[in-house]
């Protein structure tokens, strides 16, 4: 170095652009999986690809979650399989699955959770059945046999918010609501769907808005919660889905669960970006 020049260190001379840019790329290395996209994209590295069992024909039904367990209604073996959440990924959980009652709760389909007890619609029986989440057991008490009596014949699948139930039924146009505890009918509450929803399955709100999965259409419909007005900007197709059942979300990923009969590969549970960038 020349006598009276001024020593600048390396890293001084690197662009500022440059250095934003290296922020932004490590910034980006422990964004949880939806964390960039638009809304309705497909997340498969969040799928879970094929549901367990011995059966060679599964049938994938409903998806629900405490908020760290997602749980996977598969009617052939009865069960909820486990799965624990981890950055959006779904990791299996074996101890964590949950035998269904096979002596009533034959025909399962989607199911709900207020973090104690998990209710899984029967279709049959019209009935949704309760299991305690922590001794993995049917609790009886609190089933709710409400839709019975409320032309609530195919209920499908079910979500909760605050007090309130709601459940779908595949031969209605409007969704069926319930007061926990007990179940008792609330039909202040029920909503209304849009007659583009003829088959409605999947059900899952976050409190403001509902999201109805429709089975023929390929659709998740949007509604505000408050007013039942239809919300389109919130609304995308189910890609890939071929039989979109129950369905549950953390805000983030929605995941639903993809029914075809007499197949295993096809039974699988499929994860939609819900959040763009900018929520």
């Amino acid at each position: 170095m020349v006598a009276g020049e001024r020593f600048f260190p390396l890293r001084l001379l690197v662009p500022a652009c440059t250095v934003l840019v290296i922020l932004s790329v490590l910034s980006l290395i422990d964004m949880p999986v939806a964390a960039l996209g638009s809304l309705g994209d497909r997340l498969s590295t969040s799928d879970v690809d094929s549901l367990p069992g011995t059966s060679a024909k599964k049938s994938a039904r409903g998806v629900c979650s405490d908020g760290q367990t997602l749980w996977a209604v598969e009617e052939r073996a009865l069960k909820l399989f486990a799965y624990t959440i981890v950055e959006d990924v779904p990791t299996r959980n074996e101890d964590g699955d949950i035998q269904l009652d096979y002596y009533v709760n034959l025909y399962p389909g989607g199911c709900a959770t207020d973090g104690t007890t998990i209710w899984v619609a029967d279709d049959n029986l019209d009935t949704l059945f309760a299991y305690d989440i922590s001794s993995k057991k049917r609790d009886s008490d609190k089933d709710i046999d409400t839709p019975k009596d409320a032309g609530n014949n195919r209920p499908g699948d079910l979500t909760i918010h605050s007090s309130t139930v709601w459940v779908t039924d595949s031969q209605d146009v409007k969704l069926y609501a319930y007061s926990l505890p007990g179940g008792a009918r609330d039909a202040d509450n029920d909503m209304a769907l849009h007659s583009s929803s003829i088959v409605p399955k999947g059900l899952w709100t976050d409190g403001t808005t509902m999201w109805v999965a429709d089975s023929l259409s390929s659709h998740f419909f949007a509604y505000a919660l408050g007013s039942g007005d239809r919300d389109e900007a919130k609304e995308f197709a189910a890609t890939d889905a071929t039989n979109v059942q129950g369905i549950w979300s953390n805000g983030r990923v929605l995941w639903a669960a993809n029914r075809v009969d007499g197949s295993d590969a096809g039974n699988k549970v499929l994860a939609y970006r819900m959040a763009s960038p900018a929520s």
